[in-house]
């Protein structure tokens, strides 16, 4: 049974974000979305949605530094965990509408 993302802006998970064709390209897609999006704007005069491509790191099973995002660890935070680049294992590609 495949999992499926608990959102729609989810689009794939890579395992390094540096010299990775699909994320560039991805990023280049949504920067001409977004030029097709302000012509749009002129046209109309209706402020619209930019796109934003987001990354997020994981930590992945066993990895060695989740004991430092646990409770009482180091970088553990009671709102939100934002995983540092250089502890993911893995990344997840985001792509968020925001005004």
């Amino acid at each position: 049974m495949k999992a499926y993302p608990r959102t729609d802006t989810y689009r794939f998970t890579v395992p390094q974000i540096t010299k990775n064709q699909i994320l560039d390209a991805l990023k280049h897609e949504v920067k001409i979305e977004n030029a097709q999006r302000r012509v749009k704007e002129l046209v109309t005069g209706k402020k619209m949605p930019r796109q934003r491509v987001i990354v997020k790191g994981r930590l992945g099973k066993h990895n060695v530094h989740a004991p430092l995002y646990r409770r009482g660890g180091v970088h553990w935070r009671f709102a939100s965990i934002t995983i540092r680049p250089e502890h993911a294992s893995r990344f997840d590609v985001y792509v968020l509408e925001v005004f």
